[in-house]
C-alpha cells in the first residue's frame, strides 16, 4: 500500500498527509510502465484526447505501442480519479530502488492546468534517481549490519556450544549474554 509521508500545499488545499492508499490503486500494468517510463505529466485533466492516425501500425494488425510516449492519453479511470480529487494537472515521478518501484513523487496542480517545462521534469527525475540510489545504499548498509550481527551471534553460539554439554543450554546461555549486552 502507499502512504503520503510529505507534502507541500497551497493555502486552502486539503491535506493528504498520513493517508493510506491500497496497492490496488496502482494496477500491476501501471507499475510495470513506471519502471520503464518513470514520469508522467498530465497538463490538463479536462483536455480532449486526440486520436492516433492511423489507429494500427502500418503493415501490421497491432496498435502502436505508446508505453514510452510522453504524449499518450492517460487512462480514463485515472483521469476520473484525479477529477474526483479536484486535480487539474499532475506530474508523477517513479522512485525506483534497485530497479523496482519503491514509491511515487506526485505533484498535483489544483487551481488550474499547469504545464511543467521539460527541463524541470528532467531535473525532478534526476533528483528522484539520486534519492533512489541513496535509499538503496541505506538498505544495503542496514542489510550488511544485520548480517554482521547474525554472524556475531552465530559465532557466540558456536563458542558457547564448545563450553556446554547441550544445544538447549548453549542456546539459553547465548540468549542471556546477548540480552545483557
Amino acid at each position: 500500500h502507499g502512504e503520503v509521508i510529505a507534502e507541500s500545499l497551497s493555502l486552502g488545499t486539503e491535506t493528504y498527509i498520513g493517508m493510506h492508499f491500497p496497492a490496488a490503486d496502482i494496477p500491476d500494468a501501471a507499475r510495470a510502465i513506471f519502471v520503464r517510463n518513470i514520469h508522467t505529466h498530465i497538463v490538463d485533466v479536462d483536455s480532449t484526447p486526440v486520436p492516433l492516425v492511423p489507429n494500427l501500425c502500418p503493415n501490421k494488425t497491432t496498435h502502436v505501442d505508446m508505453t514510452l510516449c510522453c504524449l499518450r492519453s492517460p487512462a480514463r479511470g485515472h483521469i476520473a480519479y484525479l477529477q474526483n480529487m479536484g486535480v487539474h494537472s499532475s506530474l508523477v515521478v517513479a522512485l525506483l530502488v534497485g530497479g523496482k518501484l519503491w514509491g511515487l513523487l506526485v505533484c498535483h496542480g489544483v487551481h488550474e492546468p499547469l504545464y511543467i517545462p521539460f527541463e524541470t521534469r528532467v531535473n525532478v527525475t534526476m533528483v528522484t534517481e539520486v534519492l533512489g540510489l541513496y535509499i538503496k545504499m541505506r538498505q544495503d548498509t542496514e542489510a550488511t549490519a544485520y548480517r554482521a550481527e547474525a554472524r556475531e551471534l552465530t559465532n557466540r553460539m558456536l563458542n558457547t556450544l564448545q563450553e556446554c554439554d547441550s544445544f538447549p543450554q548453549a542456546f539459553v546461555q547465548t540468549a542471556q549474554t546477548s540480552a545483557e549486552g
